[in-house]
């Protein structure tokens, strides 16, 4: 089964490792994970690029802030 995962990021830097332990614990899934940096002003989009590198399956857009609907 192939399963997305869609993650609304602002400003989570401190927060962001257990979502992703979270998800990389799943099993017996594929996993396609789409991190979403809404204008995060902290050191949240650092960190998303270089997990989308080391990463396979992770990838992140990025956008100017408009709310966790828009980054939906």
């Amino acid at each position: 089964m192939e399963v997305s995962v869609v993650i609304p990021c602002y400003n989570v830097e401190p927060h962001l490792g257990r979502a992703l332990a979270s998800v990389r614990a799943q099993q017996d899934v594929g996993l396609e994970v789409v991190l979403v940096d809404d204008g995060s002003t902290d050191g949240t989009r650092p960190l998303l690029e270089r997990i989308a590198k080391e990463e396979y399956g992770f990838r992140v857009r990025y956008q100017a802030n408009h709310g966790a609907s828009a980054a939906r």
